[in-house]
């Protein structure tokens, strides 16, 4: 997720340099409040010292570890909000994207489906508070009761507008569940979603979906697509991928400082019939979604079609400091089984590239029961791959 920063944090580095260059004596290990202090004193340009502290503490934590952020107390806010789409029973998942909410799932039937939005839509405003006060906009999100009126831009960039009830709703994290040709299941995952009191979580579902749909006639194989899946609670993904997997085969390892932090996950009851399985990635697949792809392919052999994914391989916590602020960080990493911890997009065997804004297009389509589907190459090259090992010997 990327949100609004003022300045670079590089700033402060720059400033070091010069300083050494003009003979004022600067040590880079100084405490934070001196460098700013030096800023003041020195620089022509003028300096915020909250916007400086806070974009010096995220270069500091990005230097340590690529998948950690330092978010201000509005930046938990929004962090916390953009995935609470079941809690707040409204059917949508967004991340913050250049100064807007961008739309990244919405759940079929929902009251977000029902106002017409769609993954790609980019929310400015809620109940005319803009997007660019990020507290004040999350707070009219979480508001509850009665209606929100959002005013939101299509894909295309059309301005628009609709209006969310929201209503105490289920939500899977399973976006759909179809055939995209005859003998051909596909289950699309938008996130792995635990079991709580808020939601169905994402396991049951989707075994309840495949064993549904797998005992209808002539169905041959199955593709799990992962695209635009941001990941979600690991467990959810572990039982999805022990469900494919023989007794005892290891899914991953994790691997943290702490020991209580690692341990290895196995599969336990196969409950999936074993069915040819093709996965389809993008961009946008991380975290769970790639745990899954990566055991699917390496325990199942099943081939992964799309694009690199995001490459995020860690266990993430978020830690809360004095005033709201938090510093998230990666607690564990994964590995497959006695091998080194991965760290890199995971590479699909078949490269079909695709802009996001078509698979957007075609997820908009789905999602308001199109008579005629936009073309998807992605998902048609998994479907053709997927035949082909249907009708292997």
């Amino acid at each position: 997720m990327t949100y609004p920063v003022a300045v670079s944090y590089r700033m402060l580095l720059n400033l070091c340099c010069i300083s050494a260059l003009s003979g004022i004596e600067a040590n880079p290990s100084q405490d934070i409040d001196a460098l700013i202090a030096l800023a003041e004193r020195e620089s022509a340009l003028p300096v915020d010292r909250a916007v400086a502290r806070v974009s010096a503490l995220r270069g500091l934590i990005e230097g340590i570890d690529p998948h950690g952020q330092y978010l201000t107390a509005d930046e938990v806010v929004l962090d916390r909000l953009s995935s609470a789409s079941s809690r707040l029973g409204l059917g949508l998942d967004w991340r913050w994207d250049d100064a807007s909410a961008l739309v990244t799932r919405v759940v079929p039937g929902s009251p977000a489906a029902l106002a017409g939005l769609h993954p790609g839509c980019r929310i400015d405003a809620v109940d005319n508070v803009p997007a660019s006060s990020p507290r004040l906009f999350a707070a009219a999100f979480r508001r509850g009761n009665g209606s929100l009126r959002l005013l939101y831009r299509t894909l295309d960039g059309t301005p628009s507008d609709g209006e969310l009830q929201p209503t105490a709703m289920t939500d899977s994290g399973l976006t759909a569940t179809d055939r995209p040709a005859t003998g051909i299941l596909r289950l699309r995952i938008g996130r792995f979603l635990p079991a709580d009191g808020t939601t169905a979580g994402t396991t049951t579902p989707t075994f309840k979906a495949f064993h549904r749909l797998i005992s209808e006639p002539d169905t041959r194989a199955c593709i799990v697509d992962l695209r635009g899946c941001p990941g979600g609670t690991l467990q959810a993904a572990i039982e999805i991928a022990a469900g494919w997997l023989p007794i005892g085969a290891a899914v991953i390892e994790q691997v943290g400082r702490d020991p209580a932090r690692s341990r290895a996950w196995r599969a336990d009851v196969p409950r999936f019939p074993s069915i040819p399985v093709v996965v389809l990635v993008d961009g946008s697949t991380a975290s769970s979604g790639e745990i899954l792809a990566e055991a699917l392919r390496r325990v199942r052999g099943a081939p992964v079609v799309g694009q690199p994914t995001v490459g995020k391989w860690s266990i993430q916590q978020l830690f809360m400091l004095a005033g709201g602020d938090a510093v998230q960080l990666t607690v564990a990493t994964v590995r497959p089984p006695g091998g080194a911890p991965l760290n890199s997009p995971l590479q699909p065997d078949v490269v079909v590239a695709q802009d996001q804004i078509v698979t957007w297009t075609r997820w908009r389509a789905e999602l308001t029961q199109a008579s005629i589907l936009p073309p998807d190459a992605q998902l048609e090259r998994a479907v053709r791959l997927a035949q082909i090992l249907a009708t292997a010997p």
